[in-house]
């Protein structure tokens, strides 16, 4: 059972960690597991850091290209360039998420190469002189010039 004291403790803490209490930190705070927006529930189309002009003249080419000639025709355009806008910015996120893999791998396999590098290394140099034992040497062939090879590729 929790003593008075740390109860107070706890009400102070609780009193200081609460969250945000402004609405540009709410705003903020809002958008902390934002990933790629595809699945936003917000009526705006644009996220913080995409340009909202550039949504508007988006639907305005394909206004202009397409010529609708009704309010119907004029909603299904503007739709259809808005869903483009988030195709696009799916294809952003898909291009970033595959870059991150494949930054990820080739540190992965730089690292293996590395550490293999790196064992060659230590089988080449383990033993400088004659061996004492039969039984006192590595438990792998020591073969410096198959070291060395595998060095070399």
């Amino acid at each position: 059972m929790a003593t008075d004291a740390q109860i107070q403790a706890n009400r102070a803490n609780a009193k200081r960690s609460s969250g945000p209490k402004t609405d540009d930190g709410k705003a903020r705070s809002r958008l902390n597991a934002l990933k790629h927006g595809l699945r936003a529930s917000t009526v705006n189309p644009v996220l913080p850091h995409e340009d909202p002009a550039e949504l508007e003249a988006k639907i305005q080419d394909w206004i202009d290209d397409y010529q609708p000639t009704n309010a119907i025709e004029r909603e299904l355009v503007s739709r259809a360039a808005r869903i483009s806008w988030s195709l696009d910015r799916a294809e952003r996120y898909e291009t970033a998420l595959l870059a991150k893999q494949v930054r990820k791998a080739m540190l992965r396999s730089r690292a293996k190469r590395v550490a293999k590098v790196c064992d060659l290394g230590r089988k080449l140099f383990y033993m400088a002189g004659k061996r004492l034992l039969p039984i006192s040497g590595p438990a792998w062939n020591d073969d410096p010039t198959a070291f060395v090879a595998r060095l070399e590729e």
